[in-house]
C-alpha cells in the first residue's frame, strides 16, 4: 500500500506539477511518510523513471496493435492547443471514439509543427474525413494542405461565426425598419401639422 501511494504522490506532484526529486521528498518529509517508508530524493527520481518507461512501454505495445487496425478507419478529427500554466500542448483526437492520437508539447503552434508531429501519426490511418478546429490559421492549413481535408469550425466558434452574421443583418433589418417608421411618423406629423395651418 505504501508503494502505492508513493508512485500516486510521485506522478501528481512530479508529473502534474512539474516539481523536481528534492522538492517531493521535502513534501514527503514534512507529512512525515518518512516514518513509514524509506525515501529519498534519488529514490523518487529512480522510481519517476521507471514509471515513464512503463507508460511507455505501454503505449509502444498498444500503438503497434492500434495502427495496425487503422488502415481501414477514416477519422473524424479534432485539433486545438491547450496551455498548462506556461506549457503550450499540442491536442489531436478522434472526435468519434474520444481516442487521443496525439498530446505534444510544442514551443510554437505554426502549421510546420502541427504538421511535424501529426502527420505521421495520420499517416497510418486510412484518410482523414474533416478536421474540427478552432480556425487558427495554422490549423486551417493542416486540414487543407497537409490532410487534404475539409475544415469545420467547433461549435463555440460556429455559433459565433454564425451570430457575427446574423447580428448583421438583424441590425441592417432593424435600422431599415426604424427609419420606415421614422419617416412615416415625420409624414404623419407634417400631415397634422400643415392641417392645423
Amino acid at each position: 500500500m505504501a508503494s502505492f501511494t508513493y508512485s500516486f504522490y510521485d506522478i501528481f506532484f512530479g508529473i502534474k506539477s512539474g516539481a523536481g526529486s528534492e522538492t517531493i521528498h521535502l513534501f514527503f518529509s514534512s507529512i512525515r511518510v518518512n516514518l513509514f517508508v524509506g525515501l529519498s530524493a534519488s529514490s523518487i527520481d529512480k522510481l519517476k523513471h521507471e514509471i515513464d518507461a512503463i507508460i511507455a512501454y505501454f503505449g509502444n505495445i498498444h500503438d503497434e496493435r492500434i495502427y495496425a487496425k487503422a488502415k481501414d478507419i477514416i477519422l473524424c478529427a479534432g485539433a486545438d492547443e491547450t496551455f498548462f500554466e506556461k506549457l503550450k500542448i499540442l491536442l489531436l483526437m478522434d472526435l468519434p471514439s474520444g481516442f487521443i492520437l496525439t498530446e505534444e508539447f510544442a514551443d510554437d503552434r505554426t502549421h510546420n509543427t502541427w504538421d511535424k508531429i501529426t502527420v505521421p501519426i495520420i499517416e497510418n490511418f486510412k484518410k482523414v474525413k474533416c478536421l474540427v478546429t478552432d480556425k487558427a490559421k495554422a490549423l486551417m492549413k493542416l486540414a487543407n494542405i497537409s490532410y487534404d481535408c475539409i475544415n469545420v469550425a467547433d461549435l463555440s466558434h460556429m455559433l459565433t461565426y454564425v451570430t457575427k452574421f446574423m447580428k448583421r443583418k438583424l441590425l441592417i433589418y432593424k435600422i431599415a425598419n426604424l427609419t420606415i417608421e421614422n419617416s412615416c411618423m415625420i409624414l404623419a406629423w407634417l400631415y397634422t401639422h400643415l392641417i392645423q395651418l
